[in-house]
């Protein structure tokens, strides 16, 4: 759309304008065949026509009756950053316009900021808005983001965590889906401190610790005995479960509580092809020993797990021989503590 721009402004350009912008369509303002400037959406423009002055910038002008040119605040340096503020209208965070493409962004943004998990921010527009709530929230179809927005924090449905636990028990990962969007809390436990992520990840069911982890789902939230989600997917073989965990950044160096990792966990069960991931990929140390002094070579011997055995020799040549002194040094050691303490209670 282009305008020529007399020297004294008309009605009809002004209101041509103004339409323009808030369409958010591009106008190129001429001045004969000069072109002074273009405007685009919300953005401020260069330049616009004035009277003797000449061109001025469009935030400066305002017409003689009072109307501004630009709704929308500008100022100079200052029109590319979104402000957010709380309900109180005081500012909690001012963000350039170019670090983020989506509202997702934005709220991811806002995470790492305010430590606000995305599911719990509310968006809504802070300035004067004559439309609905709905229309005034902020969401992937608002088409252009406002310059302030408030920013409601939302409480975890803490009724839904049941129905949360057994939809990653099940594998029911629309269910998941569906109750993360009404607010269900992803950390949410009950009983021994068993999340979703630990029932999903003991099962299997990848596609709802995916939607967990999407939802900022803790990897590093532990039960009461200390197992963090890959310790269980360990305990339980669950391959395809342990690469998704780790490829998400969850340790596979953590401990229990008696200090046994992942890698003792999958010794003792005899999954030998999570030994093989975790030495290979995961690059663990295969000499590592739980609080009672045994290595995972120590506890797949005891348990007598020979394809583990194998591997985890590939991995530690000396490891198995040492297993075996290790093991009969433990059992003595253990033998002679609990001999003393029953001549102590005698």
């Amino acid at each position: 759309m282009m305008f020529g721009a007399a020297t004294c402004p008309s009605i009809q350009a002004i209101q041509v304008l103004f339409t323009a912008m808030t369409l958010g369509e591009k106008v190129l303002v001429r001045s004969g065949e000069k072109v002074l400037g273009e405007v685009k959406g919300c953005m401020a423009p260069k330049y616009t026509y004035g009277g003797r002055g000449g061109a001025r910038r469009i935030w400066e002008r305002r017409v003689p009756w009072g109307m501004n040119l630009l709704q929308t605040p500008c100022s100079d340096g200052m029109d590319s950053d979104v402000v957010i503020l709380n309900m109180a209208g005081v500012q909690l965070a001012r963000l350039p316009i170019e670090d983020f493409e989506t509202v997702r962004d934005l709220k991811l943004l806002l995470h790492q900021r305010l430590h606000v998990p995305p599911l719990r921010q509310r968006l809504v527009r802070a300035e004067g808005y004559g439309g609905t709530a709905e229309e005034a929230e902020v969401t992937e179809e608002t088409s252009q983001v406002p310059k302030q927005i408030s920013l409601v924090v939302l409480d975890y449905q803490q009724d839904l965590t049941v129905h949360l636990l057994n939809a990653a028990e099940e594998g029911d990962g629309q269910k998941a889906q569906r109750l993360l969007k009404q607010l269900a809390d992803p950390n949410g436990s009950e009983g021994e401190g068993w999340t979703p992520l630990h029932i999903a990840a003991i099962n299997g069911n990848v596609d709802v610790c995916r939607s967990l982890m999407e939802a900022l789902a803790e990897l590093t939230r532990t039960n009461s005995d200390g197992s963090t989600a890959l310790h269980v997917a360990a305990w339980s073989g669950q391959l395809q479960m342990m690469r998704v965990l780790c490829n998400a950044r969850a340790s596979a160096n953590a401990a229990q509580n008696e200090g046994w990792a992942p890698l003792h966990i999958a010794s003792r069960h005899g999954h030998a092809h999570v030994v093989q991931f975790l030495l290979e990929e995961a690059r663990v140390d295969a000499d590592v020993r739980v609080d009672a002094g045994w290595t995972a070579s120590n506890i797949a011997l005891w348990a007598d797990h020979t394809a583990v055995l194998d591997i985890l020799e590939q991995y530690a040549p000396r490891s198995l021989w040492q297993s075996w002194t290790g093991f009969w040094r433990h059992l003595f050691r253990t033998c002679r503590r609990r001999a003393k303490q029953g001549r102590a209670v005698g």
